[in-house]
């Protein structure tokens, strides 16, 4: 491995940088950390270079981390909680269902402001440990450690990753101790039901070689949004006037095993399940009412499941080389029905009295990634792997109408298939990935050294579409395909003055594979398609790419009481997929053109006395479109939709024992995210998400193995918007927002022996 030599300190490179300190980490002290003396920031342990373990600061790259016991102090519990942490992470969330963010739901990611687009493939990579899948949201309970990968990370981790990446780690079993954890939380709303939580963990050593660890989760979170009617308006369903109509409830459980019989050999296999199950959507209309939803005729519920298992193998051999393999096979599935009342009436068509919409979306994807690790001498460190994917994707949407039993050939110009439908059918993709990759890092003297690193990869895509229905113009059939191989390189060079301060620079090349694109009937879209110079529907669309240029700075300052990472990039992104709607209701991706993105990451950690920590962040993106496309509707300086500018947060940690037995905490946090441009389904407005702050405030006390805890979230009871979609005239605008002001008591019994 390369060594690290003490070297007199260089303040006059310091000092530029602590003129940026405003802002800072999101860092945390953990069982991922090693020990410091008192009033020192512990080391945050990380793995995100795939070669072993790294102290954050001792890692190349723009990377925030939070660890387990941040995780507890600021009662993080899902996504929405840590992403908004990090800074130049911005995202949608039509659902707390649906893996994909488009029109059927789901979760969207955006770092630096690389956004995939409404029905795009992700931007984003998203890992539970070594295990690419889809971008999930499992409760945070027994987590080690999550990482945030800023700018692309194609070398390492592949397509969907050149905006970021996102990594959940979990604690493994541990052979040398029993361990035990459990919890029970109850919360109110100021507007909405009641909400339980329950979790436990068990670590149990069988022998002296292998060890069970067992976790369970339940949520049982109270909905807030209210359906209401209209005096004399007939109640078509029990939902008009029901109260709190988005109910979730959310049960996982998580099985790991390990077996080690020495030092040298280590086999985990493991097991994740979760289902989200939720009575009604968390859209509301804001010119019906704070909250409310306006004759929701349809209860529209929805249900997610995933399974994660994944086995994973590390061997140890002589002279320090390494071999892991991860194999994981992952199985999901999204279940939704949506009232179309609304929507059909967006397109002047007789809506039934019970208008509803059935989407089914199922994944099943194979996984397995084997590395070899290994150093030559004390200058010299290598990793050499090989990634292969197999994927499918399956989905299906039924929008029966009764209204359409006069549609005949001669009426409505089309056959309109079996049933009386608006839009019927299903669409399955496959996609198959192969990659070689490799980095080395060279210390090529005690200050500096140099990474390069390649990945090469062959992707093969393919698509059926059969649908059929009034929407579809009659029914129709489509298959296409693609191939496409490529390399993604990085080169990095690092200068660490001593062990204390690192500069570094990076050029890295981020990529995302093309594929067959989405149906767009061309009977019914044909005028809309012209406009667009288009004779018939595209087949398919291209991979685009992205080249990050980026400089950053990591310091460890004041005798170790202070850590400050700065960041500064340059994103050039050509061939950029987007999705292209049309006024015909559908819509496909294309390459349109060209755009950059460019700002500022800064983080900073301090342990200000014994007693009191400071932890802040700051983040500036300012992405834009650098050419005009009138597919995508965007003129050149346009932003880039789901990119906020700006992103911070400020937090204060304050312990202090009471008497000899307890130990207490609080914790004030206060959280910024920028306005974010939103692009809705059906209309060519393009609707802006006011920016809004949070506050938060914790207070903990703990006697040896009990801890109580009192908490608010939102406690200025803001409305944050997460999406905003536009059906104007017709109907009115729907948009979804954070949970209201919210309090609650958490009980927490744990130990170790």
């Amino acid at each position: 491995m390369i060594q690290k030599h003490i070297m007199k300190p260089v303040t006059g490179l310091i000092l530029p940088f602590l003129v940026l300190a405003g802002a800072g980490p999101v860092a945390a002290q953990d069982n991922a950390t090693t020990k410091a003396s008192p009033g020192v920031l512990e080391e945050i342990i990380v793995t995100a270079t795939k070669q072993g373990e790294t102290t954050l600061q001792d890692t190349a790259m723009s990377i925030s981390v939070i660890g387990q016991e941040a995780i507890e102090n600021r009662g993080a519990d899902d996504m929405l909680d840590y992403l908004l942490l990090v800074p130049n992470v911005s995202f949608k969330l039509e659902s707390s269902t649906g893996s994909r963010g488009d029109v059927r739901g789901g979760r969207r990611l955006a770092i630096r402001g690389i956004d995939s687009g409404l029905d795009g493939v992700p931007t984003t990579a998203f890992y539970i440990d070594d295990a690419p899948i889809e971008a999930m949201d499992p409760k945070l309970f027994d987590i080690n450690r999550i990482e945030v990968l800023r700018g692309p990370q194609g070398t390492l981790y592949g397509a969907n990753s050149m905006g970021g990446t996102i990594r959940i780690v979990t604690n493994k079993p541990q052979l040398d101790r029993v361990e035990y954890r459990t919890d029970l939380t109850a919360a109110t709303m100021s507007e909405g039901d009641p909400s339980f939580y329950a979790n436990a963990m068990i670590n149990l050593p069988l022998g002296d070689t292998v060890a069970l660890r067992a976790v369970g989760v339940y949520r049982k979170e109270g909905g807030f949004i209210d359906n209401v009617g209209e005096e004399g308006v007939p109640d078509y369903s029990e939902m008009t006037t029901q109260k709190n109509v988005n109910d979730e409830q959310v049960e996982g459980a998580r099985l790991a095993l390990t077996w080690q019989p020495n030092d040298a050999l280590r086999i985990t296999p493991s097991i994740f399940y979760q289902k989200i199950s939720i009575d009604g959507t968390a859209q509301y209309e804001p010119d019906t009412g704070d909250l409310e939803f306006f004759d929701r005729r349809v209860a529209e519920e929805q249900e997610e499941d995933f399974t994660l298992v994944n086995l994973e193998f590390e061997y140890d051999f002589d002279r320090g080389i390494t071999l892991f393999s991860s194999m994981a096979w992952f199985d999901s599935s999204v279940a939704t029905v949506d009232d179309f009342t609304k929507v059909v009436a967006f397109f002047g068509l007789p809506a039934d009295p019970f208008q509803s919409s059935f989407v089914e979306i199922s994944t099943d994807r194979f996984t397995w990634e084997a590395r070899l690790t290994g150093a030559f001498g004390d200058n010299i460190d290598w990793i050499l792997g090989g990634f292969y994917m197999d994927d499918q994707r399956v989905f299906k949407q039924h929008v029966p109408n009764d209204g359409l039993q006069w549609c005949t050939v001669e009426t409505c110009g089309a056959d309109l298939g079996p049933d009386d439908s608006l839009f019927t059918g299903v669409q399955i993709n496959n996609d198959e990935r192969v990659a070689i990759f490799g980095e080395v890092t060279w210390a090529f003297s005690d200050y500096w050294d140099v990474t390069g690193g390649l990945r090469w990869f062959s992707n093969e895509s393919d698509q059926l579409a059969d649908f059929f229905g009034f929407f579809n113009g009659g029914p129709s059939t489509t298959f296409g395909e693609s191939s496409e191989t490529d390399i993604s390189p990085k080169l990095q060079v690092a200068f660490r003055p001593n062990d204390d301060n690192m500069i570094y620079a990076l050029i890295a090349k981020g990529f995302r594979p093309g594929g067959p694109t989405n149906l767009v009937p061309a009977n019914t879209c044909g005028d809309d398609l012209a406009k667009l110079g288009l004779s018939e529907p595209l087949s398919q669309f291209d991979a685009d790419t992205l080249w990050n240029y980026e400089a950053g700075y990591k310091g460890t300052l004041a005798q170790g009481r202070v850590t400050l990472n700065a960041t500064a990039f340059y994103m050039d992104w050509t061939d950029v997929q987007q999705s292209v709607r049309l006024d015909c209701g559908f819509g496909f991706v294309g390459n349109v053109g060209s755009a950059e993105s460019k700002g500022l990451e800064l983080e900073l950690s301090a342990q200000v006395t014994d007693n009191f920590s400071f932890f802040a962040t700051a983040g500036y993106t300012n992405a834009k479109f650098t050419e005009s496309s009138q597919e995508v509707n965007v003129s050149k300086g346009d932003r880039i939709p789901n990119s906020a500018k700006f992103t911070g947060s400020l937090s204060g940690l304050y312990q202090w024992a009471i008497g000899d037995s307890y130990e207490a905490y609080t914790q004030l946090s206060v959280v910024h995210t920028g306005d974010i441009i939103d692009v809705g389904p059906l209309s060519e407005i393009a609707p802006v998400l006011p920016a809004y702050t949070t506050v938060d405030l914790r207070f903990g006390l703990q006697r040896d193995k009990w801890e109580i805890v009192f908490w608010g979230k939102n406690l200025t009871d803001e409305r944050g918007l997460l999406t905003y979609w536009v059906y104007q005239p017709a109907a009115l605008d729907h948009v979804n927002a954070i949970r209201p002001r919210t309090f609650g008591i958490t009980l927490r019994y744990f130990g170790s022996h």
